[in-house]
């Protein structure tokens, strides 16, 4: 008897539990959002794209940073020489390409009263379509120079905190 007792009462123990599971497990929260997932932290890794020696390096590890906020700055002596250059070559190909356009437009309707032969006028042809060419070739440099310059500068590329700042030596 006293093993039917006890078998009963574990029995009785188990449906409980059972039941308690049951009704937590479908129960409804009131004001309760219960979320499942991971929470990531990203890091990201900052560097120049271009080469040079650092000229500044404007937040220290622990510094929060905001997005856009900029990080450190590369000597950009080089890059402004190469941009001014690049400028200057723009407009000495701009004043070529103006020149061998204005000469083939006064010359172009003279050939066909035969003042100039054909071959002067496909001469004056390919000089225009030439200095068009270095032109746009000279835009090309240009635009690439400050590209270049740009790249001397390191900004944030969102909101975080500075978790490790180095700055790397390579002696050869």
């Amino acid at each position: 008897m006293k093993k039917k007792a006890i078998i009963l009462i574990l029995l009785i123990l188990i449906i409980c539990a059972a039941l308690g599971f049951l009704y937590y497990k479908n129960r409804k929260a009131g004001n309760e959002l219960t979320l499942y997932g991971n929470i990531e932290i990203r890091q990201v890794d900052l560097s120049f794209q271009v080469a040079g020696k650092i000229d500044k390096m404007l937040k220290e590890e622990g510094d929060t940073v905001k997005q856009g906020e900029l990080l450190a700055v590369l000597d950009d002596k080089d890059y402004v020489s190469n941009l001014e250059k690049a400028t200057a070559d723009v407009e000495k190909t701009l004043a070529v390409k103006n020149d061998a356009e204005s000469k083939f437009e006064r010359n172009a309707p003279l050939v066909e009263d035969n003042t100039i032969s054909k071959q002067d006028y496909d001469t004056l042809l390919n000089t225009k379509n030439k200095s068009k060419a270095d032109y746009d070739g000279a835009v090309a440099q240009k635009n690439f120079a400050k590209n270049q310059l740009d790249y001397t500068k390191v900004y944030a590329p969102e909101e975080g905190i500075i978790m490790i700042r180095v700055q790397d030596f390579c002696l050869r």
